[in-house]
């Protein structure tokens, strides 16, 4: 067995580099093969305890994840999804990520509104949303999802319990 020291591979002709039928390319590590685009590490966080509030502020679910990026360069896909209960009549729900203490949303309509219509009793729907974030760093970096309604007189419900949980991953994508 030898081995092969180089810095760059190269073409002698053409744009393909072919690994024979066969014969497998091995990385050492989980981060030692990387193209752009591709998926380098994925965390997930389900959240299953009953949060609810009334009021038009944003506030903390108390739901986050924690990822470390192996690349500086790289983009976080963050996604969230789950059951949302909102309580009366046209009441909405707004959602947003934190990146440590910086919202990123752009407005305080947040990332996205869950609007439970008219019910004077409630409504039950599915909210999700997806966000690209680049946090320019290869340090432990934690995302939370914050919320609030547009009422200080009915509840909306970030997570109902147990039955209806909240799911928040993060996958860190190649560049």
């Amino acid at each position: 067995m030898s081995t092969l020291f180089v810095n760059n591979l190269n073409t002698a002709s053409g744009t393909t580099i072919t690994v024979p039928t066969g014969k497998r390319l091995v990385g050492t590590d989980s981060s030692s093969i990387v193209a752009p685009g591709m998926i380098i590490q994925t965390v997930t966080n389900v959240f299953n305890t009953q949060v609810s509030k009334a009021s038009t502020s944003m506030g903390t679910t108390g739901h986050s994840a924690t990822i470390t990026p192996k690349f500086s360069n790289s983009k976080i896909l963050i996604h969230n999804s789950g059951t949302v209960y909102n309580e009366g009549n046209n009441v909405h729900q707004y959602r947003t990520v934190y990146r440590g203490s910086t919202d990123l949303a752009s407005s305080a309509e947040g990332l996205v509104l869950c609007s439970a219509g008219t019910s004077s009793t409630g409504r039950w729907n599915y909210i999700g949303f997806d966000h690209f974030d680049s946090p320019s760093t290869t340090g432990a970096t934690t995302y939370t999802i914050y919320y609030r309604g547009n009422s200080t007189n009915e509840n909306v419900y970030y997570s109902y319990g147990t039955n209806y949980p909240q799911v928040l991953t993060l996958h860190e994508i190649a560049q």
